[in-house]
């Protein structure tokens, strides 16, 4: 399949030969034009005029009733060619997005049990190699390729014997694999590896029979081409056209330029139109316009492997859970993935000192690669703004995920209230309580984690714009929340 990006105007695309229909349109609306050509010159050389042999008035008539005819017969075989190529790629993602749903419902049933860890990896392991196993043999039973070869997950441990014996089937492979499948799945069951409840596991079932249901409509695409009575008739009145095509501009076209040109135009979109639909009827194959047939086995076993990731043992933990949760907090936020190991967190903790967090130079620079000079930078950064006032230190430390992240450092004594003009957080308490602490390290991740990988320039023409709007919103425990939410919104704004 081609992948393409239209533009502005689509018109690039037109110059594009690769799965382009127009060369094999080309062959035979050249020779046309070059007909009509030499038609004109043979009716002037001699003398002779075509349009005293004919009505010019009748032929019109009749030649637009012709193309009227194949016209139509033309639209109606895109039309279902291209449902079936539409059809053709729907049941194939669904009978993969299914089976995908089968093996994750498998792997999330297996019972938690520590004991039984060895039995639950066994038994993961052989449905991936199974479940790959599956969808290889249903993608080489649907497609049409010269090399159906199909990558798969490691079969080493796999029955030679019963290997042998899918190799000797002749037809419907995929369902043989998927009894294997099956059956696999009921032993779990029966001996515990799978501990949810049999109508739960069921479902399992489901998902396996409603891909193999999928599968086989898919197939009868394949086994089932267009009607040959309707593809003979269009393509004996496409022959016909080309070949009258040059008379009938010559006699109502008094021009060889015109006469040429129209031929040119009218063959050209006839048989462009035709190898449309026989791009579209067969989705199945070889052909740049072909559905990546290959692609789909790759991301199924890129899925398996996936499930087989440590990360996917257990839903995520709650990360800083020492207040009790309350869902009615929650907040609308733009979620950009980004490295976290390409988060410059110094330079974010130093851009945090103008929200009254970090003094003036007591930001712990361990391993720094950011700025070197750091009292310089903090100078610089607040330079507009007044003195900031201290209640820690951001640290970088190992957080329980093996990342980065920024940790306050309680001070020992705090100012007195009174700090000069445009101090950060005039009415701070001398004691900050520890919730409010925590509140503000969480503001400050979650700052960096919406800042993600910006330049620091951005984030800094950002940080002082905000910076000033968030000055006065220190009120306890609703400062995150202020600062999380004007952060976004300056972030989206960007």
């Amino acid at each position: 399949m081609i992948q393409y990006k239209a533009g502005k105007w689509q018109l690039a695309m037109i110059f594009r030969c690769d799965g382009s229909v127009f060369p094999r349109a080309f062959v035979f609306a050249i020779p046309a034009a070059v007909i009509a050509i030499v038609l004109h010159w043979v009716s002037y050389q001699y003398g002779v005029r075509l349009a005293d042999f004919f009505d010019a008035s009748s032929s019109g008539q009749i030649w637009t009733g012709y193309n009227f005819v194949l016209s139509f017969l033309l639209v109606f075989r895109t039309q279902n060619a291209y449902a079936r190529y539409w059809e053709g790629g729907t049941l194939l993602t669904r009978t993969s997005g299914q089976w995908r749903s089968a093996v994750s419902s498998c792997f999330a049933f297996c019972t938690p049990d520590p004991q039984r860890s060895n039995e639950v990896k066994i038994f993961q392991k052989r449905l991936m190699q199974l479940a790959s196993l599956m969808h290889c043999m249903m993608l080489q039973e649907v497609a049409v390729l010269e090399d159906e070869k199909f990558e798969v997950l490691d079969m080493t441990d796999i029955s030679p014997a019963h290997l042998r014996h899918l190799m000797a089937a002749e037809h419907d492979r995929c369902g043989m694999v998927m009894q294997w499948v099956q059956k696999l799945i009921a032993h779990a069951q029966l001996h515990g590896t799978v501990s949810a409840p049999p109508p739960i596991v069921s479902r399992c079932f489901q998902e396996l029979s409603q891909g193999l249901i999928s599968f086989n409509e898919a197939y009868k695409i394949r086994e089932i081409v267009f009607p040959f009575p309707y593809l003979q008739v269009v393509q004996l009145m496409l022959i016909i056209t080309t070949a009258l095509n040059p008379l009938v501009n010559v006699i109502l076209l008094d021009s060889a330029p015109a006469s040429a040109l129209m031929t040119f135009i009218v063959v050209t979109a006839f048989w462009s139109i035709n190898y449309i639909a026989a791009e579209l009827e067969m989705p199945y194959g070889d052909d740049a316009n072909d559905l990546p047939i290959r692609g789909l086995q790759t991301q199924f076993n890129d899925y398996l492997v996936m499930l087989a990731q440590p990360e996917m043992e257990d839903a995520p933990p709650v990360r800083h859970s020492d207040e009790p949760a309350d869902p009615a907090s929650l907040h609308i936020v733009t979620f950009c993935y980004v490295e976290r190991h390409s988060l410059n967190l110094e330079a974010i903790a130093r851009q945090s000192r103008i929200y009254g967090i970090v003094a003036n130079s007591d930001v712990k620079d361990d391993e720094s690669k950011g700025c070197k000079d750091e009292t310089t930078a903090m100078d610089a950064m607040s330079e507009g703004f007044g003195p900031s006032v201290s209640i820690g230190r951001m640290t970088r430390e190992q957080d329980a995920f093996g990342e980065p992240s920024l940790r306050m450092n309680r001070s020992p004594s705090h100012p007195k209230h009174g700090s000069p003009p445009g101090a950060a957080c005039d009415a701070m308490p001398e004691e900050t309580p520890p919730e409010v602490e925590r509140s503000v390290v969480d503001a400050v991740n979650k700052v960096v984690n919406s800042f993600g990988t910006r330049e620091s320039e951005e984030i800094e023409d950002i940080v002082r714009r905000l910076g000033e709007s968030s000055k006065q919103s220190w009120k306890e425990e609703d400062y995150a929340s202020s600062v999380c939410q004007d952060a976004t919104e300056q972030f989206n704004q960007q």
